[in-house]
C-alpha cells in the first residue's frame, strides 16, 4: 500500500512538473479541474448524475464481468500485497471517471485495465481443478462466450464493411458516409476538409464552431483559436463569457481564412446556437460568406479586403 501511495504521488508530480515546465499548468488546472466543476457538478441534480454515472457501467460486458470481478477481489483477500494495488487501481479509475462528471465511454479507460484483471483473476478461481461444481464451469464458461462475443461484434462489423471497401464494392467516399451521428457523417467531414485544403494555403487558419474538429484537422490547417469545439464557448457556467471574449478577441485580431459552423455541442439546431451568440454571428456574416455546405457542416469563406 505504501509503494502504491508513492507511485500515485510521483505520478501527479512527474506531470505537474512536465506541465509547468511547458508552462501550461495552471491552464491544465483550469481546463480539467476549474472548468469541469463549474460546467458540470454545478448542473443538473443527484438523480441525473447517478443515471449518467451508471449508464456505462450497466452496459453488457460491464454486468456480465461484474460477478467474477467480485470473485477476483475475495480470491486475493489473503494477499494484501496484491489485493491493495488492484483495489486502489480499481478505486483510482472510479474516481477519475466519476470527477469529470461527463461519463464519456473513453472516461471509463483507467478502469478498464485492473477490472479485467481481476475478472481474469474470479474466472481461475473457479477454473481451478479442485473445484468439483460443473454447473460453475458452465457458468464461467457461458459468461466467457458472452463477454467476448460483445465485444467482439464491433470490430467483427467493420472488418466486414473494410473487406467489401477493399474488394471494390463501394467507394472510399459511402465507406466513410457509413459512419455518423445525428446529423454529423464523417463524408461531411472529409468533403469540407478536402475542399478547405484545396482552396488555402498552409499557414492559413480555420475556426470550428461545433463538434466538427475532424474537418480542420484532416485539411491540415492550424486552429485560429485554442478552442478546437465549441463546447467551452456555450456550455454555461462561470467560464463560458471570458473563453467567449478570448475567442473573439483572437478572431477579430487575426480572423481566420474559414469558419466551420456545423454540429453544436448541445446537440440541438445548429442554428439557433449561432443566431444565439450574437456577437459570433454578427462578426460571421459582416466578414465571412457562405461558400459551401456539406450536410450540416457550413463553411464560410472570409470576404476579401
Amino acid at each position: 500500500g505504501f509503494w502504491v501511495g508513492v507511485g500515485i504521488v510521483a505520478t501527479l508530480l512527474v506531470t505537474a512538473a512536465y506541465l509547468w515546465s511547458l508552462g501550461g499548468l495552471m491552464e491544465a488546472i483550469d481546463v480539467h479541474l476549474g472548468f469541469t466543476a463549474s460546467a458540470y457538478w454545478e448542473t443538473g441534480n443527484a438523480i441525473d448524475f447517478l443515471k449518467a454515472a451508471v449508464e456505462v457501467p450497466t452496459q453488457g460486458t460491464f454486468t456480465v464481468t461484474a460477478p467474477f470481478v467480485a470473485l477476483g477481489l475475495w480470491s486475493l483477500r489473503t494477499n494484501v500485497r496484491l489485493l491493495a494495488p488492484m483495489a486502489v487501481w480499481l478505486g483510482l479509475g472510479l474516481f477519475f471517471a466519476l470527477v469529470q462528471a461527463k461519463f464519456f465511454t473513453y472516461h471509463w479507460f483507467p478502469f478498464y485495465v485492473p477490472y479485467v484483471i481481476l475478472a481474469a483473476l474470479g474466472v481461475g478461481a473457479l477454473l481451478k481443478p479442485t473445484s468439483d461444481s460443473h454447473a460453475a464451469r458452465i457458468a464461467v464458461f457461458g459468461a466467457c462466450f458472452v463477454f467476448f462475443a460483445q465485444i467482439s461484434a464491433v470490430p467483427a462489423r467493420e472488418l466486414y464493411r473494410l473487406g467489401g471497401w477493399a474488394a471494390g464494392l463501394y467507394s472510399t467516399q459511402s465507406q466513410y458516409d457509413r459512419y455518423w451521428f445525428l446529423s454529423y457523417t464523417v463524408g461531411d467531414q472529409l468533403r469540407a476538409a478536402e475542399h478547405i485544403k484545396a482552396n488555402t494555403e498552409q499557414g492559413d487558419t480555420v475556426y470550428v464552431y461545433g463538434v466538427d474538429a475532424t474537418a480542420r484537422y484532416l485539411s491540415d490547417r492550424p486552429n485560429a483559436t485554442r478552442f478546437t469545439f465549441n463546447m467551452p464557448i456555450t456550455v454555461n457556467g462561470p467560464y463560458r463569457d471570458r473563453y467567449r471574449q478570448e475567442m473573439m478577441q483572437e478572431l477579430s485580431e487575426k480572423p481566420p481564412a474559414y469558419i466551420i459552423v456545423g454540429l453544436p455541442w448541445e446537440i440541438d439546431n445548429t442554428k439557433a446556437s449561432f443566431y444565439a451568440f450574437k456577437e459570433f454571428h454578427d462578426f460571421v456574416m459582416s466578414g465571412y460568406t457562405l461558400e459551401k455546405q456539406y450536410g450540416i457542416v457550413d463553411l464560410y469563406r472570409r470576404k476579401s479586403p
